[in-house]
């Protein structure tokens, strides 16, 4: 899995597996992947997945609390840490540097 970026601005995620082949993952689940991904890479600069840190993870929820608020830095979390946690699933990393990381108290409506 990866963010790639095309010559005319439109992001878009590859999802592949092990052998090289595309994997099927919804498209609402895309779409939502891909909206985290690209605030992210907004905020922290363009990073491959495996070199993301805990600190450029509380640097974005930092600036989506100032932009947005608590309650979206927490979906942004949540997306994204789902994306990460496929990642490992995956084995395209480790382990989830968004498991390091206290998610944001999502406020009750």
């Amino acid at each position: 899995m990866f963010l790639s970026k095309r010559s005319d601005g439109v992001y878009y995620i590859w999802f592949y597996d092990e052998s090289g082949k595309k994997r099927k993952v919804r498209p609402k689940t895309q779409r939502a992947f891909l909206t985290a991904f690209r605030e992210f890479s907004r905020v922290i600069g363009y990073k491959p997945i495996r070199f993301v840190s805990v600190r450029d993870i509380e640097q974005f929820l930092s600036v989506k609390k100032g932009e947005a608020s608590e309650r979206t830095a927490g979906m942004y979390f949540v997306t994204l840490a789902s994306a990460f946690q496929t990642a490992v699933r995956w084995k395209y990393l480790n382990f989830n540097p968004f498991r390091r990381v206290e998610k944001p108290k999502l406020p009750r409506n």
